[in-house]
């Protein structure tokens, strides 16, 4: 009798120190957020290279939690003219809810953003670059708006030790660095190298919550930068305003964006691996 105690009692704690294991790894691993924003142009082509390429390897380092904001449309006005249809909000909602950890989300009616937004200061902000029209800037500002609002939706659900920035429309040819972005401090950005076009890259970003945090509320910044008269682009504007921030580069992941067809804009080719990513597309 007391061996077949003395064997339970054994068999108890080896339990519990396997509880503790498991309970101390689980206190080791990062919590991640993963925030989409802006519209849904693509996300069905680019899903299969973001769940390889970005969520896998995060979850090789944390725990991931994923959150969204979107404009409920069915066509978008395109950079350098023209208006494409779009799938819109519903695919979306469906394949996060379907292969991932989705927390929380928002859908917004983009008539009624319009309708209370004022683009006009930066409309008149555009004169010196030729290469926003009107549209352009609209959806600049737009865009903006739905990252700072999937910011609040991640903060509201913190805390958090990493946050990655991801737009829907983007196909990545290279892994994240998962482990450089577990290793960030809660004040350090860390952004690509690639698509800076004179400023910084605006359509990635990863950073630990206080970082993360400004990065996303960009848009409160928007009016003091054009009020000091420089022309409204997008890369340079995401420069001006982390300059007082800690950030670095890192040249993954690299990733274009895509067109609701599956095609890759051919401005693009100045992307280190537009040639990886548009043959990955064909």
């Amino acid at each position: 009798m007391r061996r077949i105690v003395a064997v339970l009692l054994l068999a108890t704690r080896a339990a519990a120190l396997r509880r503790r294991d498991r309970a101390d790894e689980d206190a080791d691993r990062r919590r991640v957020a993963v925030a989409f924003w802006g519209i849904n142009r693509s996300l069905d082509k680019c899903w299969p290279s973001i769940k390889a390429r970005i969520l896998k390897p995060l979850e090789r380092v944390g725990a991931v939690s994923v959150f969204f904001h979107t404009f409920d449309v069915k066509t978008a006005s395109q950079l350098l003219g023209g208006v494409a249809a779009v799938p819109g909000a519903a695919p979306e909602l469906a394949l996060f809810r379907n292969q991932t950890n989705l927390v929380a989300w928002e859908v917004e009616d983009q008539a009624a953003f319009d309708a209370t937004a004022d683009f006009r200061a930066f409309l008149r902000a555009r004169r010196a670059n030729r290469l926003y029209d009107d549209a352009t800037v609209r959806n600049l500002v737009r865009a903006l708006h739905s990252l700072r609002a999937v910011t609040e939706i991640w903060t509201a659900h913190g805390p958090f030790d990493a946050v990655v920035y991801v737009r829907p429309d983007m196909h990545f040819a290279t892994p994240i660095d998962a482990a450089r972005v577990a290793a960030l401090g809660p004040r350090e950005l860390l952004t690509v190298d690639w698509g800076r076009d004179g400023g910084l890259n605006d359509r990635f970003a990863a950073g630990g919550p206080v970082a993360a945090a400004k990065f996303g509320r960009r848009l409160e910044k928007l009016g003091a930068y054009v009020a000091s008269g420089l022309a409204i682009h997008a890369e340079r504007f995401s420069y001006w305003a982390v300059s007082e921030m800690s950030w670095s580069v890192s040249s993954s992941p690299c990733g274009v964006r895509v067109r609701p067809d599956g095609s890759t804009p051919r401005y693009e080719e100045y992307v280190p691996c537009f040639d990886a990513a548009a043959a990955e597309l064909a």
